[in-house]
Order: C-alpha cells, then sequence, then structure tokens
C-alpha cells in the first residue's frame, strides 16, 4: 500500500548512526526552544564565582547578580540538603534584563545551567516573600533533582557528560515542576500556597475532572495546557512533603536515580514503580489521597445564563458607557457586551501576549497591554508595550507606551508598572509618550514590595494592590501630595481577606476585586470610598470607606469584577474554558448581603521600601569581584559526547546520511566494523551557541567523515551553519558528498502584534566527488576523487501570518502568505523559481462550541502557484530541486513519472473540512488518546508550459487538470517514552477518489490510500 501524500521513504542508515542521529534529534529538539537572544549584539559580559556558582551577566544585571551571589551557596545548601543531592560541578546562572516576560529555566544540556530573566513577578500571578530568590530557588530545584544519580549513572556522567541524566527517563514532569513549586513554597507563600492553583485542582474535581497521574505527565492537551503539572505537581508535592516528611520526599527522587521497571500497566511502570517501592502504596492511593485532601462542600451553582461562553479563556474584564468589554485569550480578541441589548461583538483582534485591558470613560477608545515579540524565538524576547484602539474600529489609534505593565487610563495618559531590572516601579507617563521622555515615577519596588492594578479613581487619587513580604492590601496614591497609604480595617484575623486579592479595578463608583480568606473559592468583593466633587474625600484626604466581602462560593470562582448598568459582571474559570457571568444580585443588593469591614487610612513610612527577608540563613557571604565572561571555557567536547562504532553493510560505508542496507533479495546483508566515531554536543550558558558536531574514522576507506551543525542568536537573529563531508554509495557507486551551508531568519510583528512578518535567507553547496571506474568491492581514495559534480543555490522567503494553532485545534485561526523564491547558482541556464502559498483556516465558530459533536469543526483553504523556467513536474520537483513548497498539498496521489519536467506554471489548491471531532482524553495502556477525528477534501492542479519542452518526456499533451476527492480519518495520541519529552502524534489514515484520468489514461476514477504521522512535542 503507497503511503499517500507523504514524502519517499528514506533509505536505514546503519545502526550505530542512527543511535546517534537520535541521540541529535533529541538534543537538538529538547535543547532548541531553549535557545534564544539573551543579550544585545557586543554586550560585555562579566562573572561572578561563588563555590556553587557562576553568574554571568550584563551590566544592567550587576546588582541583580551581586544579591543573588550573597546568598546564593545558603539557598543552595539548603536544597541538597532536604534532598540528599549534591551537583558535582559549578552551576553557571545567566541573567538577562533583555527580556519583559519575567520567566527562567534550567537547562540540564550538555551541563546543568541556569537562565533567570532579570525582570519583574507579576502580583496577580503569585506572591513571594522574595520574587527575585524565589525564582533562582525554583530553578536552582530543578538542577539538584536533576542531579538524582545512582552510584552507577554518576561514574557514567562523569565520563560522558550531560546525557547520563535518570531523571529524563524517571520523573514525570508533574514531578518535577512539582518539587520546584513546593520548594518555592517552602516560606508559607508560592503557587504550593495560593488559594487560586487550589481552586483549580477544585474546580476540576467539582466537575469531575480531576486529571489523573498520567495525564498531568504532559498528555493533557486542553486548558490550563502546560500548567497541569505545574498546578497538580506543586501540591501533590505538597502534599507528600506534609504527609510523609520531607526526609521521605528526598528518599523519592534519589530513588529515581537509577534504573527502573518497565510493565505494560503504566501505573506499575518506571516512576510508578519507584513510587510503590518508596512510599509503600500505590501510585493511585495516594493520588485519591491527594484528591480528597482537597474536595469542598457547598460550592453554588450561578443561577444565571453565561453572558458568554464558549471555547473561552478569558484574561480581564473592564466596563464603561453600558457595556463590558473583556480579553478572550483563546479567540485572541476584545468582545465587547452590551448590557441594555444582550449583544456581543468584537471590538478588536488582538495579539495572543495581551494580558490587561482598560476602557475610556466614553467607552470610545481600549487600553491593550500585552508584549511585543522581537527575533525569530518568540517568548524570550519580548518587550512590554501599552497600545490603544478605537473600540467602534477595532483599530489602533496611534497612540503607545512601550516598556509599561498593566497600564490604566489616567489624567490625559496612563499609569502603569515599569522594570526596574526585577524590580516594578509605579509610574504616571502623560500623553501618547512611547518611550518615556516625561515620566514620572510615583513610587519604586523591591524584591519584596509589589505593584499591581493601579485604578485611578479620580485624576488625583490612584488606588492599586500591594504586597509586602508576601502579603497583598489595598493601597491608595495621591498623585497631588505624592504620598502613600493602605486601606485597612480592625477586624481580627482581615489580613486573609487581603491576602490574595486580584484583580482590582475601579468601575461604578466602586473598588472591585476578587478574594479568598478562607482557601476555598474566589469570591466577590467591592470597596465603597467616599468621592465627592473636588476629589476623593475632603481636605486631600479620604472619607468613610466600607469594604464588602461576599460568602457565596460559586463554580468557576469570580474573577476580574466590574460593574455596569447597576450589575456585577465577572469572569469564571471552569475546569477546562471560562465564561462571563453575571453576578445574580444587583451591585446593591450584593453589598446589602455582603460582610461589611469599615477602613481607616494608615499612612507609609516615607521609605516604603521592606526590609529584605532572605531565603538561607540571616547573613550574606562576601562576594569576590567580577571578572570578564570566558566563553570559551564551556566549548569542551567532552562535557556531552557519545563513543559509536562505524558499522556499514560491506558493501557500503556511511556517516550522516541514508543506505539502504537491505540487499538485493530483500535480506539484510553483513556488517562490518569499518571504524569509531564521536558525537558531541556544545553549547555555553548563554544557549546563544548551539554546537552539533559529529566526527570519526573510517579506516576501511581512511577517510575521516566529519558533520558539524551550529546554531547561533548573537545578533538578534538565530543563524544556522552546516557543514559535513561524508562517505557513501550513491547507486552502487562509491562517493565523497561534502555540503555546506547557512541559514538565517527574523520574525517581526506588522502593524499590531498579531500579524508578523518572518524573513528568511539561505546559501547552500554541495560538492560531489567519485571515481566512475570503482564498484561496491573497491575500497578508492575518497580524497583523491575528482569533483564531478558542484551546486551552488540561495533562496530567501517571506511569510506573513497571523494563524494561530493551539494544541487542540485541528488548522487553527488565521491565514499565512509565503512567498519563496530560489536560484541555483550552478550551470548557464539555470533560473529562479518563484513560489507562493496562501493559507486560511478557521476553527469552529461560538455557534457550535456547545454542540458536543461539531465543537471542533474545522476548515482550511490552501491556494499555491509556481513559475519556474526550467521545468518541472506537477509536484515542483525539477532536476535542480527536489521539494516544493507546496509538497504538502500537491497531488501525490497520481503517477508523476509518466509526465517529467514539463511544467513552468503550476496553480492548485486544497480545500479541507473537518466536520467532526470527538475528544476521549483517555489512556490505554502507555498510549494516551486525546480526540479522534474525520475530513472531507477537494484538491485541484491546472500545470502548463510555454511551449519549451525540457528533456524527453513521455506525455506532451499540453495543459494538465488533476482533481481528487480527500478523506481521512484520524487520531491525536500522546506517549511519554522519556519524561521530559512527552510526545502527540497525528495518525491520518489517507484516501484519495481521483477525477481526473487516472495516470494519463481517459477515464476518470481510482482510489489511492496511504497514511501520515505528525510529531509534536
Amino acid at each position: 500500500m503507497k503511503r499517500l501524500f507523504a514524502a519517499d521513504r528514506a533509505g536505514m542508515a546503519p545502526a550505530s548512526i542512527k543511535a546517534a542521529l537520535s541521540l541529535a534529534i533529541f538534543l537538538f529538539f529538547a535543547v532548541s526552544p531553549l535557545a534564544s537572544q539573551h543579550f544585545k549584539p557586543f554586550s560585555t559580559l562579566r562573572a561572578l564565582r561563588t563555590e556553587h556558582f557562576e553568574f554571568i551577566y550584563s551590566e544592567a544585571s550587576a546588582g541583580t547578580a551581586r544579591r543573588l551571589a550573597e546568598r546564593a551557596d545558603a539557598v543552595y545548601d539548603r536544597v541538597s540538603a532536604l534532598t540528599g543531592i549534591a551537583v558535582e560541578r559549578v552551576i553557571p546562572v545567566v541573567i538577562t534584563s533583555e527580556t519583559d516576560e519575567h520567566n527562567g529555566y534550567m537547562n540540564p544540556l550538555p551541563y546543568p545551567h541556569i537562565v533567570i530573566f532579570d525582570t519583574p513577578a507579576s502580583l496577580e500571578w503569585t506572591v513571594f516573600t522574595d520574587s527575585l530568590e524565589a525564582l533562582f530557588l525554583h530553578e536552582l530545584t530543578h538542577a539538584v533533582t536533576g542531579a538524582t544519580r545512582d552510584r552507577a549513572a554518576r561514574v557514567l556522567n562523569r565520563v560522558f557528560g550531560g546525557w547520563v541524566t535518570p531523571a529524563g527517563l524517571t520523573a514525570p514532569w508533574f514531578m518535577m515542576e512539582g518539587a520546584a513549586v513546593s520548594f518555592e513554597s517552602l516560606d508559607g507563600t508560592g503557587r504550593a500556597n495560593d488559594p487560586l492553583v487550589k481552586q483549580r485542582l477544585r474546580q476540576d474535581i467539582i466537575e469531575n475532572r480531576f486529571k489523573t497521574p498520567f495525564q498531568a505527565e504532559g498528555v493533557w492537551d486542553l486548558p490550563p495546557q502546560g500548567n497541569v503539572y505545574y498546578y497538580y505537581g506543586g501540591l501533590f508535592s505538597a502534599y507528600l512533603q506534609k504527609k510523609y516528611g520531607m526526609a521521605k520526599y528526598g528518599e523519592l527522587w534519589r530513588a529515581m536515580g537509577g534504573g527502573f521497571y518497565v510493565s505494560p500497566f503504566v501505573y506499575r511502570s518506571g516512576f510508578y514503580d519507584i513510587f510503590n517501592r518508596v512510599y509503600g502504596v500505590s501510585i493511585v492511593d495516594c493520588w485519591n489521597g491527594f484528591k480528597a485532601s482537597l474536595a469542598l462542600d457547598g460550592v453554588e451553582e450561578n443561577p444565571l445564563p453565561a453572558v458568554y461562553g464558549g471555547n473561552a479563556l478569558i484574561k480581564d474584564i473592564a466596563a464603561a458607557a453600558g457595556k463590558v468589554f473583556f480579553i478572550d485569550g483563546a479567540a485572541r480578541k476584545i468582545v465587547a457586551y452590551d448590557t441594555a441589548t444582550q449583544k456581543t461583538k468584537t471590538a478588536a483582534k488582538i495579539d495572543g501576549t495581551a494580558y490587561a485591558l482598560d476602557v475610556s470613560e466614553d467607552g470610545e477608545r481600549l487600553l491593550v497591554s500585552g508584549y511585543r515579540r522581537l527575533g525569530a524565538n518568540a517568548g524570550q524576547f519580548s518587550r512590554a508595550v501599552a497600545v490603544e484602539y478605537r473600540a467602534k474600529t477595532g483599530f489602533r489609534t496611534g497612540r503607545e507606551w512601550r516598556g509599561l505593565y498593566n497600564a490604566r487610563y489616567f489624567r490625559d495618559g496612563v499609569v502603569a508598572l515599569r522594570s526596574d531590572t526585577h524590580n516594578a516601579s509605579l509610574v504616571y507617563r502623560a500623553g501618547g509618550d512611547k518611550n518615556g521622555a516625561d515620566e514620572e515615577i510615583l513610587l519604586r519596588g523591591s524584591e519584596t514590595l509589589l505593584f499591581s492594578n493601579p485604578s485611578p479613581l479620580d485624576d488625583e487619587w490612584i488606588a492599586f494592590t500591594s504586597a509586602k513580604n508576601g502579603v497583598r492590601e489595598l493601597s491608595l496614591f495621591n498623585y497631588k501630595t505624592q504620598t502613600v497609604c493602605s486601606l485597612r480595617g480592625d477586624t481580627e484575623g482581615e489580613v486573609e481577606l487581603w491576602r490574595y486579592m486580584r484583580g482590582l479595578r475601579f468601575s461604578g463608583g466602586r473598588l472591585y476585586f476578587s478574594y479568598n480568606g478562607d482557601d476555598r473559592m474566589y469570591k466577590l468583593a467591592s470597596v465603597a470610598v467616599n468621592i465627592d466633587g473636588n476629589g476623593v474625600g475632603a481636605d486631600d484626604d479620604i472619607g468613610a470607606a466600607t469594604a464588602y466581602f461576599s460568602g457565596e462560593d460559586f463554580s468557576g470562582g469570580v474573577f476580574y469584577p466590574v460593574s455596569s448598568g447597576g450589575n456585577v459582571y465577572y469572569g469564571a474559570a471552569f475546569s477546562v474554558w471560562d465564561r462571563i457571568m453575571a453576578f445574580p444580585q444587583s451591585a446593591a443588593g450584593f453589598e446589602s448581603s455582603a460582610a461589611q469591614v469599615p477602613l481607616n487610612m494608615i499612612p507609609w513610612p516615607e521609605d516604603p521600601v521592606m526590609a529584605e527577608r532572605r531565603i538561607g540563613d540571616a547573613g550574606g557571604q562576601p562576594v569576590p569581584a567580577s571578572k570578564p565572561y570566558n566563553p570559551i571555557k564551556y566549548f569542551n567536547p567532552f562535557n556531552l559526547w557519545l563513543p559509536f562504532p562505524l558499522v556499514s553493510p560491506v558493501t557500503s560505508s556511511i556517516f550522516w546520511g541514508t543506505q539502504n542496507i537491505f540487499d538485493a533479495e530483500g535480506g539484510f546483508g553483513d556488517l562490518s566494523l569499518d571504524g569509531a566515531g564521536l558525537f558531541s554536543f556544545v553549547s555555553d550558558p548563554t544557549d546563544q551557541n548551539l554546537i552539533f558536531i559529529g566526527a570519526g574514522y573510517d579506516f576501511r576507506h581512511e577517510f575521516v567523515p566529519v558533520s558539524v551543525t551550529w546554531m547561533n542568536f548573537n545578533f538578534m537573529l538565530p543563524v544556522t551553519m552546516e557543514f559535513a563531508d561524508i562517505f557513501t554509495f550513491d547507486n552502487g557507486t562509491p562517493m565523497r558528498k561534502t555540503r555546506a551551508g547557512i541559514q538565517a531568519s527574523r520574525r517581526m510583528p506588522l502593524w499590531n502584534e498579531r500579524l508578523s512578518i518572518t524573513a528568511t535567507g539561505m546559501f547552500s553547496a554541495s560538492w560531489r566527488s567519485f571515481d566512475s571506474s570503482l564498484r561496491k568491492t573497491d575500497s578508492g581514495a575518497p580524497y583523491s576523487w575528482p569533483v564531478r559534480e558542484e551546486e551552488y543555490s540561495v533562496s530567501g522567503g517571506l511569510n506573513f501570518s497571523n494563524r494561530v494553532l493551539t494544541s487542540w485545534d485541528r488548522f487553527g485561526n488565521g491565514f499565512s502568505e509565503l512567498f519563496y523564491v530560489r536560484k541555483s547558482l550552478s550551470g548557464e541556464t539555470s533560473f529562479p523559481r518563484f513560489e507562493n502559498v496562501f493559507t486560511a483556516s478557521l476553527e469552529s465558530p461560538r455557534a457550535l462550541q456547545s454542540v458536543p459533536v461539531v465543537r471542533n469543526f474545522a476548515f482550511q483553504a490552501s491556494l499555491y502557484g509556481m513559475y519556474d523556467r526550467e521545468g518541472a513536474n506537477f509536484l515542483g520537483h525539477s532536476s535542480s530541486y527536489s521539494s516544493s513548497a507546496f509538497d504538502n498539498i500537491a497531488p501525490s496521489e497520481y503517477s508523476v513519472r509518466i509526465y517529467g519536467y514539463l511544467y513552468d506554471r503550476l496553480a492548485g489548491g486544497q480545500f479541507d473540512f473537518s466536520p467532526v471531532s470527538f475528544e476521549i482524553q483517555k489512556n490505554l495502556s502507555h498510549l494516551y488518546f486525546n480526540r479522534i477525528f474525520a475530513g472531507l477534501g477537494y484538491r485541484w492542479l491546472y500545470a502548463e508550459n510555454s511551449g519549451r519542452q525540457h528533456g524527453a518526456p513521455a506525455y506532451d499533451g499540453g495543459p494538465l487538470f488533476l482533481h481528487s476527492l480527500l478523506f481521512s480519518l484520524g487520531a491525536a495520541v500522546s506517549i511519554v517514552p522519556i519524561t521530559v519529552l512527552p510526545l502527540k502524534l497525528t495518525f491520518n489514515l489517507l484516501g484519495a477518489l481521483k477525477l481526473s484520468g487516472a495516470d494519463g489514461a481517459s477515464s476518470a476514477g481510482g482510489w489511492h490510500f496511504g497514511w501520515r504521522v505528525s510529531v509534536s512535542y
């Protein structure tokens, strides 16, 4: 049976080469997402060395580096003591302030190293006693727990380096992230203590969707997606530590440093077998106990129907002029709900980075806070930006404020947060000042003093959420007097009502927010402040202020509450999707039944920066003088290497290539040992240089095969350079193939962050040397063979795209347009080739999202064209180019050999319709079935030439028209062959009914069947 719509199967490489290639591919995919532009080009970096760390940083982060260096060894000693695991080498820690998104990561390859983004944490995400040290502690926990190795593994690790990491095979994602989340929370703050995280799991219990351990390994691909292993893992690890003690928890991690048992039953295999042996209880029973510890009684359902639902992910809500505006992160748009007509419409289309929203008092302008992606590797080199849109048209007004977070309208400009490395300041920027030339700093924060949600009450008073040493409270800033105070009552235990407050906003004459003071569900709260015509209160003072706290626990919780038309609207976070709900009581009715707390003004001290509380013991260690950073010492090929034999059939030898090792009769030929090779992965701690090296010696042919790939991120765009020199056989002729190339790409936003352009360029060269008189049995002398064929080519492309493809989509939403040109520089008659591919796709409309069978309805249309004076077949393949930009939608169900390289102009397209999709989300043994789906399609092609005949084709019938009906049945299946790399395999069984003449015959008809598999991670 033919494999339809797929490339021809390549020949098989010898086993040793396949193993090395498999390792190279794994390393490439494992570390490539971490590689990025962490510093500006030509940045001067320095380094600080302590007992366990080397801190690498630019001048902008010098203070951060010294602060961490004072405490880092004490933090390491604590984590190592708790787990009983030591890291046997100095850990590089790279600190960069070149991105505005708060994050960090630990990369175990080729050696453990940490990258810290020196930017402020969001108070809405969670809160820590010390945000900087919590981030460092989280990533350090990964480095320590990932270093678990038994005696044999330690020996192998010392010899072969980072790939000998048993935790990559034994520690599922919910344990890796769970350890880090629980350790960041040991001081009583952090995500393992945050009721927001607990509510996510409690909501799953309410809806009977509590995730299984296998789902928490990373195979669950619906929202909250990747957060599952953080939420479940953090709370499960904290549960184990509390129930069984930290010593037992450390024993579990040490036990994950060796081999493990494989069973067809998931919960008796790998980590689960280790868990059962350490704790003496099955993972299923322990997980059920964990679930029971979170269950709640007395949670109510809101009796009112949802205002807006479907496959929505609500990120923020604002209200003005009788309308409620909100960000739907799944649809990438701002939606306006008219409270009078009860109708919704799209107000603006935005990028998925948008997280905060404000609206002008007249409802005419929208202020969206998000990020601007820079560079090709989105997510790690970003700039904060607040952009203004017109609510009626969805177009930009031209005003934007760069470098600001969480912006709200104030006076004629905005009040917002601004980064001061990992600390945030409260600032006011007038007008539409993009870069902060006239910026006023209102209040400076620190690692232990954080701000969020500035909410102007008028032109003088600004309310905001502050967090002091991990405890939130409601605060006020007076712009006229430049003074700050807290609003606080005298009720015993009242601090718990504010500790986890979120979503503060001034709306309908009240301050609204969500609170969780009893470790249950998030509930509604408001504050009434006496505001008169001259401002807030009299004599620059606040009048009577009263807080109102609802006691009702609603399924989905209450988030981002606002008031419009006398009613309160809020976002509810359910197990998978979110909704916009109306509170069952009116705004006035809520306050009449809620618990009331009178509030007082408590002035802040003149210097509000809090005294620092650091993880570790009371004092810090002396910090040595810094030195210039020397990356050369990290470019050691033996940090991660793997030796292997060069084994090949007696009739051929191969390195870094593909060759069929089946003999003429269909069996395996005899194998021979031709030499030895070494594979190595080299990188510096900044992850801006990734080098994959293969080298060996083939003594049978007296040849040194070499392959080098270098990915460089130092110049604001990734540059990939390749060189290979290999020995192989081509149709029985011994041949030396040498190739080299360089490729670069750059992604840039256009007009708004949703639409972008990616530019790519590539140059490649190849040389083929052989002696045609030699046969397979001749050894030859590859270095003496003349170059018989050489080829040089250049190519470039521009890809315009606003397409968004999530893990649960078939085709995604949006469009892409690719313009691609290639030219061979070899030969006297070579011509450039031009190709264009346009694709537009649409997932299920909101009207269908409540219908179970068709809620994942999807449609995609693709159109393409090609012009190549040299001539090509109808797949776009020619004597110069063995591929095309439209390979995946070309009519490969037709036999191509009969038509030859006739056509210089091609135009075609394909329409795909997926009418049904069924969610499964269950496993069978180690296979996890996400969903099954079916599809219908139609594809067509028109090809013609301009009268020229290229070669000697067997078919010269003029223009060609082909078209077919397509049918598919598929499934998305997840597996976890390596715990650090869960994979999703999308299988498609394909069929094509040809409607044109079958392979040149006059009659139509004829079926072709095949299959396709795609892999994502």
